[in-house]
């Protein structure tokens, strides 16, 4: 059943809205690593996503400005 973009984000949107919105559980995976250990991978779906990508354009800017010019780490358009 094709349940449509807009649909989609409508509902989203008014989830988020009133309160009803709630995270899914993360689906935890492992990859393998060197000599036979594994890395844990948690995955979110595209719901929460959406959610996590919404909010960081929305904060991103604001701590932008808190942080030190020399810090690097996870910030956009910077890289060491």
């Amino acid at each position: 059943i094709e349940y449509g973009e807009e649909r989609f984000l409508s509902q989203l949107s008014e989830d988020i809205r009133t309160g009803k919105y709630r995270a899914k559980d993360i689906k935890r995976i492992y990859i393998p690593k060197k000599k036979g250990k594994l890395r844990a991978l948690g995955i979110p779906v595209v719901r929460d996503r959406i959610v996590q990508d919404a909010v960081k354009l929305i904060i991103e800017p604001i701590f932008e400005a808190d942080f030190q010019e020399f810090s690097y780490g996870f910030r956009s358009g910077r890289s060491t």
